[in-house]
Formats: structure tokens, sequence, C-alpha cells
């Protein structure tokens, strides 16, 4: 299936990138992923970062300073060009109906699969306390730092805390992003969404579970995404 941009917007090595269709999209959860083939580069797993619409998918991509479909996306690709859709994929989804809090923990371009989960939980369930842990190496890397700080002055149930592992800064939390979450003190009475680096995953999720977190509130695709390397 063909999408095509529709828009394109960088901040600095992330190109936030909408794709629509004259079709319709297939069905998809809150949380998936879509597999993305760019010009004539591998096929690969994109996390979306907007609640379904009907009207347009979000990708956040980041350059990866190598040679392949994500450096290409945020270098090459201009309004009217076409992308391969293949399928959607995930294990992880927001459970719409669940009275428990939401703790958002993403690095990176993780951030994408919590901003849509963010915005379907603001639209359905707007009294649920949501945490979203932000983290990062520098200040700089906190390249959607502005838009988020903008949704906490406007849904007040909405919680934005960034964090910085490499660089001290006032105002920001230092530490592993993971950790720092972990943290929470309503840890054990939420839903547990985790995205971002393999390694930061794999941690976190061990600490959470350690921590008692049940296995059934924890949400991610490590596993799927170490073997989509």
């Amino acid at each position: 299936m063909e999408l095509i941009v529709h828009s394109l917007e960088h901040f600095g090595e992330v190109c936030v990138l909408r794709l629509r269709t004259p079709d319709s999209f297939p069905v998809h959860q809150v949380g998936h992923y879509a597999v993305l083939q760019f010009a004539n580069f591998a096929e690969r797993p994109y996390s979306i970062a907007n609640a379904p619409n009907g009207k347009f998918l979000e990708f956040h991509i980041k350059n990866s300073g190598h040679a392949g479909g994500s450096t290409f996306a945020t270098h090459n690709l201009e309004i009217g060009d076409t992308v391969i859709f293949h399928r959607f994929g995930g294990n992880y989804t927001l459970v719409p109906n669940c009275p428990r809090p939401l703790i958002l923990v993403a690095g990176g371009t993780g951030l994408s699969p919590m901003l849509a989960i963010t915005e379907a939980s603001l639209q359905n369930n707007p009294d649920r306390a949501i945490f979203l842990y932000y983290g990062a190496r520098h200040h700089q890397d906190l390249y959607y730092d502005r838009h988020l700080r903008e949704k906490m002055v406007l849904f007040p149930r909405f919680s934005y805390i960034p964090t910085l592992s490499e660089e001290n800064k006032a105002g920001i939390e230092f530490g592993s992003v993971g950790d720092i979450a972990l943290q929470h003190p309503e840890l054990l009475k939420s839903r547990l969404y985790v995205a971002g680096p393999v390694d930061m995953l794999r941690t976190t999720i061990d600490k959470a579970l350690a921590a008692g977190v049940s296995p059934d509130v924890i949400h991610s695709d490590y596993r799927e995404l170490d073997r989509t390397k």
C-alpha cells in the first residue's frame, strides 16, 4: 500500500513525518507501529505518534547517521513523495477503560507511541492521570520539550517529567529515565508503558518487576524490537 508524504517538520536530527492515503487506513490500535519502506531500503518498524484519526499517520524518525531508510526519510523525502506501507504490529496498546494512572517512560524517539497513548487517553478518559517521563542524554536531545510543556498547560491531568543522563541542568531530573520513573509514589497502582532503546527497556522492565509491579500492567515491545534490529 502506498502512502503519501503530507508534511515534514524537522527538530534537529528528528523529522516529524505525516503520511496520508487517498483511501482508508487498515484498522490499527493506539500504541501500534507501522512497517514502512522508504525508496529501495529494507522495510522496518516505526512507532506511530498519533491516535488513529482516519486522516494521517505521524512518525518521529531520527537520522541514524548511517545509510538506510531512516537517514533517507530525514534528508531526502519531500511532500508528495510515496512511502510503502506493509503492515501494522505491536504487542502493547492502550487499555482505554483501565482506571489506573499511566506512567509512560520514553527514551529518544521511543516518545512516539507515548504521544499516541497520551492523545488517545486525554480524548477518551480525560480524568485519568498521565505521567510522561522522557529521557535524553543532553538538553538539546529533548526535541519535543516545548510541545510537551505546552500540553501540560492545556491538560491539568497530564504531567511531563524530562530527564537527562549526561548533563546537569536546572529544573530537569538527572539520571536514568527508567530509574527516575520507577520512583513514582503511585508506581504499584499504575499501568506502565516503556519505549526506547532496547537496553533501557530491558533494564527498566526488570527493575519494575523487582519492585513488585505486576507483569500484567507492564507494556513494551522490546522482545519483538530486539528481533527486528
